[in-house]
């Protein structure tokens, strides 16, 4: 008999959300560690079917959009195996679909284990932002699976910018910004969590100056950086050199540090083993993370991985920076 785990992702319950996935592949990592399976496949069903209760910008004609931007994160599930996608404008057939994978699966003599459970699936129950799960496993096992690059793809996720990185002290950064996004201009709640962008044209001065030797690398959609960006001469932005998410995920786990924004990126960098710098938590990323607030680490934290509670301050990013960066050149 084979252990092997199958990971649920239902896009009719849960968001189209990089942080969110982020968090759903480490608990999918965590089942897997726990039943010692070999593999892990991975189940998408997409969406929505109707106008999405998660997301209301989303709807049939425009989530395959959506999803096609998001998707390379799955890619960095450890231990994957296969990914099966089922377009689920009938969720009920989606869910006939993952039954007779289940099915067949155990048919192949294997013991299946599934995150989320089938039951919470059906329900829409599961909670897809939580780190309780992940608290509890770090708890009992003083470590929890860490996201890596494909080694097949690792070279090729450098290659655009291969000369321009060499002999630089890579710093890949996110800075949210969704007051850019049409779709998320009316939710005030979310425009809560934008970072001040003043603050961090100070900060990058700074090291144009100090630390001329960093290089930092601005992740993100076109809509959520700044064209005051391409005037520093420390910043390069991947996107413009026709890179895309999977480029820039792997180039932030093959970074000398992360910082940015409480977001999905930093949600990324939080189950790697970079140094990193999250900033602008919120009361709401303490519920969420299952911490006090105002906590300076997570509980699986490793060294140099760092989080700064409320809108950043220039003098508050430097210290800690320098901090790090000091620390990562001994």
């Amino acid at each position: 008999m084979v252990n092997r785990t199958i990971g649920i992702y239902d896009f009719n319950a849960a968001p189209y959300a990089l942080g969110d996935v982020a968090s759903w592949i480490e608990n999918v990592a965590i089942t897997a560690e726990e039943s010692k399976s070999l593999s892990t496949e991975i189940f998408i069903i997409t969406g929505p079917n109707q106008k999405s209760r998660v997301q209301s910008f989303l709807d049939r004609e425009n989530y395959h959009h959506h999803f096609g931007d998001l998707f390379p994160i799955f890619l960095f599930t450890p231990n994957l195996a296969k990914i099966h996608i089922y377009d689920g404008s009938h969720r009920f057939f989606g869910m006939i679909q993952l039954f007779q994978l289940l099915k067949q699966r155990k048919k192949e003599n294997n013991i299946v284990h599934t995150w989320p459970s089938v039951n919470d699936i059906i329900r829409k129950k599961w909670v897809y932002t939580s780190h309780s799960r992940i608290n509890n496993f770090y708890e009992k096992n003083n470590y929890i699976p860490r996201l890596a690059i494909y080694p097949s793809f690792s070279e090729f996720s450098e290659s655009p910018i291969k000369e321009i990185v060499k002999n630089k002290t890579i710093i890949s950064v996110n800075i949210r910004q969704r007051k850019k996004y049409s779709d998320y201009r009316n939710n005030y709640s979310d425009l809560l969590r934008d970072s001040s962008i003043d603050e961090w044209y100070n900060f990058f001065m700074y090291n144009e100056k100090n630390n001329p030797d960093c290089l930092f690398l601005i992740l993100g959609g076109y809509s959520e950086w700044d064209n005051k960006l391409y005037r520093f001469n420390n910043i390069l932005i991947p996107r413009t050199k026709s890179m895309n998410l999977y480029d820039e995920i792997s180039l932030l786990l093959k970074s000398d540090m992360f910082l940015g924004s409480s977001s999905g990126f930093a949600q990324i960098a939080s189950f790697s083993t970079i140094p990193y710098i999250i900033t602008n938590m919120q009361p709401s990323g303490a519920i969420a993370a299952d911490i006090p607030y105002e906590s300076p680490r997570y509980p699986f934290a490793l060294e140099n991985q760092y989080l700064l509670w409320g809108r950043e301050k220039t003098d508050q990013l430097i210290s800690k920076f320098e901090m790090v960066l000091k620390s990562i050149r001994l």
